[in-house]
């Protein structure tokens, strides 16, 4: 029974330490793993549409993340495993980290020259250099302009126009190609780059015709030019590249990786946890299999142990007290052997209720026996008092007979005169009244002898049950 008891207290206790403790962080740990990754979707989602709605969402799960890793650090589950422990410091760690990157990331939401390097780089050192190449270009045709018109000038300004048109085109493919990074913007560029390049040749050959202006632009334009293309060069690197969205380079170089890892270490603490639930499953298994089987054996045990005591009861109590109750049932039943005595020789009630039996049918033995010699005499007394009787009925009948002749004599006497008249009739009504007596006398004599009768027999039949009792 104390093993059971202890058994059943450890099954409370392992159900109590998964259902209140083990559970509940393998559920937070899952809650923990979802924020963050509603975190790095609302980041991307706020990087790519810089909607505040996401913003919000993305800066709410943060909050949501530290709570959910205060509330997972303190569960008991955790603080009582150190390997879980570790886990979970770890996790908070790489959070930490994941939670730096929340100002840089924002920044560059807003800013698309720091999101884009190739944008800045364009800004800083292309966009210039086109600008002066531009205006060189307007300032030769603008010089031109002022020349006389003549088949030469006109073929010089058509040319300078058509560098112009070709600079543009550069420019605007350089913008296709930052926009959507496709091959085509490139070979636009190429394409329209090789156009100037050849019309620039036309130029110099030309170059007698070009008026001092014309010609020092000419000169400030090819060295610009080859700079302009040695930093688009740099661009299409940059821009053509893995980092060309500082954004999206740091989701897939740090952030990503580190989330990662956090998400592998969080699955890794549900898995260890999801283990000790499982061991502990098949812990109260075991427990519930080997009380089960500790029951079954107790309760055969039991029910031996059971049949065991009934029978020693029935051999030591039972077998006595109906003893007790067939001899009390041979004396109640008339037919009992008054000198039969139960074994008293036991220290223990049943001993005492044979002893107390002994006792009672001795008493019973002994007052049969005085009983008996009691009948005895009174039968003796009764012979003689129907003895007596039947002399005194007989006394009463010569009583009787003498009455009768006392009568008849008075009788007699009667007719002897009157003067004994008076005395003969005083003696005849005494006479009257003695015989009255008389048959009263005798009615009480008869009414005696029934009573003798009837007493005989009744002490007769007490004595033969007696006589049986003794026997």
């Amino acid at each position: 029974a104390g093993s059971a008891l202890i058994s059943s207290s450890h099954t409370r206790d392992n159900v109590v330490l998964v259902a209140e403790e083990i559970q509940p962080a393998v559920l937070t740990a899952g809650e923990l793993e979802y924020l963050l990754e509603k975190a790095n979707s609302s980041l991307g989602f706020y990087l790519l549409s810089q909607e505040d709605t996401h913003k919000e969402a993305y800066i709410n799960s943060l909050q949501r993340v530290d709570e959910t890793l205060t509330k997972l650090r303190d569960m008991p589950s955790i603080k009582a495993d150190a390997n879980a422990s570790a886990k979970v410091d770890a996790i908070v760690a790489n959070v930490e980290r994941f939670k730096g990157y929340e100002d840089r990331m924002l920044k560059l939401a807003t800013n698309a020259g720091d999101n884009i390097p190739a944008t800045k780089y364009t800004a800083q050192n292309l966009n210039p250099i086109s600008q002066q190449l531009l205006q060189l270009v307007s300032g030769m045709i603008q010089t031109e302009s002022e020349e006389g018109a003549t088949p030469e000038r006109r073929k010089l300004l058509l040319a300078m126009e058509k560098v112009r048109y070709g600079w543009s085109n550069v420019m605007n493919g350089l913008r296709a190609y930052l926009a959507f990074r496709q091959q085509s913007s490139l070979d636009e560029i190429k394409l329209y780059r090789e156009s100037v390049e050849a019309t620039l040749a036309q130029l110099k050959e030309n170059e007698d015709l070009l008026t001092l202006d014309q010609a020092d632009a000419m000169e400030q334009f090819g060295p610009l030019k080859d700079k302009f293309f040695q930093h688009l060069d740099k661009v299409i690197e940059i821009h053509g590249g893995e980092a060309w969205r500082t954004d999206a380079h740091l989701i897939r170089t740090e952030v990503g990786p580190l989330l990662a890892t956090v998400g592998e270490d969080v699955r890794t603490l549900a898995k260890d946890l999801r283990q000790r639930i499982n061991e502990t499953n098949d812990g109260l298994v075991a427990q519930v299999s080997g009380s089960s089987k500790l029951v079954t054996t107790m309760l055969i045990l039991g029910l031996v142990a059971g049949f065991v005591i009934a029978w020693a009861i029935k051999a030591a109590v039972v077998a006595p007290l109906h003893q007790a109750l067939e001899a009390m049932a041979d004396i109640v039943g008339g037919e009992g052997d008054l000198t039969r005595r139960l074994d008293d020789s036991r220290r223990d009630e049943v001993g005492q209720l044979a002893h107390g039996f002994n006792m009672f049918a001795s008493l019973v033995h002994h007052i049969v026996k005085e009983i008996t010699s009691y009948t005895e005499k009174l039968s003796n007394a009764a012979d003689r008092l129907s003895v007596i009787t039947e002399e005194t009925s007989h006394g009463a009948e010569r009583q009787q007979h003498q009455t009768d002749e006392v009568v008849t004599a008075v009788n007699e006497l009667a007719a002897t005169g009157q003067e004994v008249a008076k005395n003969t009739s005083e003696a005849a009504e005494a006479a009257q009244n003695a015989d009255e007596a008389a048959n009263a006398g005798r009615r009480v004599v008869g009414k005696t002898i029934e009573v003798i009768d009837s007493l005989a027999r009744e002490v007769q039949q007490a004595g033969e049950v007696i006589n049986r009792l003794e026997k």
